[in-house]
């Protein structure tokens, strides 16, 4: 059973697969020579943060999350098979793959063909996919803006809950996700 949704209004849900504090944390996308990328807010320091906005001062393709989402985020792949399917590298000939590393350790899941045995596999893929693209594209940035601490931190709040309930909204439609 999934817990990504609250038993009770207002509970934090339980990590199927908990980030420990400091753990360097990044999942990334590719699809042929795109590649989108999430790191974790948790490895840049908070004036840096807040400085360069949530892009950093990397290429556009990377955007930090903060640690609510990227842990939303690890439990869901978790849930959909991520962990299960995945290997160290890429398959041969695979131009489609979510890639996570968590600490030292990398996984990667490389898109199934579309044949009848790997159905199941394909759309556990595919609702993985739409999970990392939901919480990319929910993410604020802030190029070049000079902002509170508070209003930071309620933007950061803001974007921590949409992308969860993104994430919830994908694996209910899936019939994946428990409260």
């Amino acid at each position: 059973m999934i817990l990504l949704a609250a038993c009770s209004a207002g509970a934090e849900p339980r990590a199927r697969m908990p980030l420990a504090p400091g753990q360097g944390v990044e999942i990334s996308y590719q699809d042929g020579s795109t590649r989108l990328t999430l790191r974790d807010a948790d490895s840049v320091d908070d004036a840096t943060y807040r400085e360069q906005g949530l892009y950093g001062n990397t290429t556009p393709d990377v955007k930090f999350a903060d640690r609510g989402s990227m842990q939303a985020l690890v439990d869901a792949l978790y849930e959909l098979g991520h962990f299960a399917h995945a290997e160290k590298d890429p398959k041969p000939g695979a131009k489609t793959a979510l890639r996570v590393r968590i600490g030292d350790q990398v996984t990667v899941w490389s898109q199934p063909s579309l044949q009848p045995e790997n159905i199941t596999e394909l759309e556990r893929f595919n609702t993985a996919r739409l999970a990392f693209l939901q919480v990319h594209n929910n993410i604020i940035s802030y190029h070049a803006s000079r902002m509170s601490t508070e209003d930071f931190e309620r933007a950061i709040a803001e974007q921590n809950e949409k992308n969860r309930a993104a994430v919830r909204s994908l694996l209910d439609k899936a019939g994946k996700g428990g409260r």
